[in-house]
């Protein structure tokens, strides 16, 4: 089969919307296009991301030094996207490590809540800081420290978005690591199920 079509049903049993995926090259990729223009089509807030099996719903992360792992929330065959910064033991200290993933997207002029589901391992030994935070255009909407309580599970977070206006604005999830003494603060990130409306 070089190319497979998927349509939903319009009004007296004609398709309304149909989408080619091309499976001769890629059948994986194939796959694909088809799940994200299923996901385009379900999706009910303004941002929906949740880490299908075969990557991103959503064409356009920057992952950097983030991955999909197999660790997953919602127990539906899908992934979860995963940050870890360490220090180098191979580097002078003081050091900072630092990892952000992003994704553009498109706000309204309008509040906002920021649901999703995250887990934390955020581990420092003495004059280090661990730390994991979600900003919006570069604000800080929630974050958390190796002071806080662990979160070893999925905790399910909601945190408003501010209305600064209809704009394109860079959602951003960092782990962020540092010391001056020695090399063993760690700081660990499961984030999924993400939704913005």
């Amino acid at each position: 089969m070089r190319a497979a079509a998927i349509g939903l049903e319009g009004p007296q049993g004609r398709d309304k919307d149909r989408q080619w995926a091309e499976l001769f090259l890629s059948y994986e990729e194939g796959l694909r296009q088809i799940l994200r223009f299923l996901h385009e089509k379900k999706r009910t807030g303004v941002f929906e991301e949740s880490f299908s099996c075969l990557g991103p719903d959503n064409i356009g992360w920057r992952l950097g030094s983030w991955q999909l792992d197999e660790a997953d929330s919602t127990g539906g065959n899908s992934r979860s996207l995963c940050g870890i910064a360490r220090l180098s033991n191979t580097a002078l200290l003081p050091q900072t490590v630092r990892h952000t993933a992003a994704i553009i997207i498109d706000l309204p002029g309008r509040p906002l809540m920021l649901r999703y589901r995250r887990r934390l391992r955020l581990s420092v030994p003495l004059g280090g800081e661990a730390s994991f935070r979600v900003a919006v255009d570069g604000e800080v909407i929630d974050t958390a420290s190796h002071s806080d309580p662990a979160e070893d599970e999925w905790t399910t977070r909601s945190v408003p978005v501010p209305d600064r206006g209809a704009r394109r604005g860079a959602l951003e999830l960092t782990v962020t690591a540092s010391n001056n003494l020695n090399y063993f603060p760690s700081a660990e990130a499961w984030v999924d199920d993400l939704r913005i409306a």
